[in-house]
């Protein structure tokens, strides 16, 4: 089972109150089942910080190509867990 959830949250503000920087954060928390039963859980979170463009929609764009590389990073990692797991299995059967 897989559960995740993308936060982002203003780091800082300028002198009118408006956010000037932000960061943006993923979750995901890895249940590995096996026959129903849980054999391991791992949690993976990747985050980064910038700053706001000059305009909403550069920002908008430039925000889903950071989720995009941050969901990269964590399946990759997800992956790298799971063969580790499986490796593991074979040598203890």
């Amino acid at each position: 089972m897989i559960k995740s959830i993308l936060s982002k949250s203003a780091t800082s503000k300028d002198s009118s109150g408006n956010a000037s920087s932000y960061k943006m954060k993923i979750i995901v928390s890895l249940d590995v089942l096996e026959n129903n039963e849980l054999i391991k859980n791992k949690v993976f979170l990747k985050d980064i910080n910038y700053d706001k463009l000059s305009s909403n929609f550069a920002l908008s764009q430039y925000e889903n190509i950071l989720t995009k590389d941050l969901t990269n990073e964590i399946k990759s990692e997800i992956i790298n867990f799971l063969r580790t797991i499986k490796w593991l299995k074979n040598i203890l059967n």
